[in-house]
């Protein structure tokens, strides 16, 4: 911790898993010694800020009775890390326009699909497939859009299609151990490389949040893959909180 940043608790001959995480506490600096050293051996990892955020939050609501202004809350822990040099500041935000997707837009999001594809077809080929026409053809995308349920949203950053959200309403039916919950779940969301950490991303996740509050939907939900630390980092600063682990176990090895 801040200012014994090189410091760590883990004896650095001991190699650590990609089947592991690994939690520090500590929030400044937001990436420790322990967190550089389980990323660089693959293991997921996650920082102390989102505690010492809950931890304010939590006593806010207890000492007020009145909900916490989390996302707030999290700005100002981030201004606070940026202030003081821990953080970068982000680049200035370009113009960003957010809208809804029509069927003409459908070629448009096959083609902005392909940096995701390529970015899990590189972390995972044993499981996706490089980006190819075929991998996502207008086709295809047109007759998601044509679904009630399907939604998609087009981030136009100066002028420049920069990325695309891809959201369904779902519905998970009542159940003998779980009562029936709605939501809006979301599929993709990418930005071109380019035109990431310009607000193209907060800007399309904010318009999907705008949607899912006009239809009461009371969550968004999503996947990430264990690789992609960036992606849950992205997503934690946005507000999106850890709720379930999925696993998997190999019979062949």
């Amino acid at each position: 911790m801040t200012p014994n940043v090189e410091t760590t608790p883990w004896d650095e001959d001991v190699a650590l898993r990609k089947d592991q995480v690994v939690y520090d506490l500590v929030y400044n600096p937001p990436q420790t010694r322990l967190l550089r050293r389980a990323a660089g051996d693959g293991a997921q990892t996650i920082g102390g800020l989102g505690m010492l955020i809950w931890q304010g939050a939590i006593a806010f609501e207890r000492w007020t009775g009145q909900q916490p202004p989390v996302d707030t809350m999290r700005r100002a822990a981030l201004d606070d890390l940026r202030a003081r040099g821990v953080l970068p500041r982000p680049a200035p935000d370009a113009t960003v326009q957010v809208r809804l997707a029509t069927l003409a837009d459908a070629e448009l999001i096959s083609t902005l699909n392909a940096d995701v594809q390529q970015l899990h077809a590189d972390a995972l080929p044993h499981i996706f497939k490089p980006p190819t026409d075929e991998s996502w053809p207008p086709a295809a995308v047109g007759e998601l859009i044509k679904n009630s349920d399907h939604y998609f949203w087009v981030a136009i950053c100066d002028g420049v299609p920069a990325g695309y959200l891809y959201a369904q309403q779902r519905t998970s039916p009542v159940s003998p151990s779980k009562y029936e919950q709605d939501f809006l779940y979301i599929h993709h969301l990418s930005v071109k490389p380019s035109f990431q950490q310009r607000g193209c991303g907060e800007r399309l996740v904010a318009a999907a949040k705008a949607f899912a509050q006009e239809q009461q939907l009371p969550e968004l939900i999503l996947d990430t893959w264990a690789f992609n630390e960036k992606a849950q980092r992205f997503f934690a600063q946005q507000g999106f909180e850890i709720f379930n682990y999925r696993m998997r176990l190999s019979t062949t090895s």
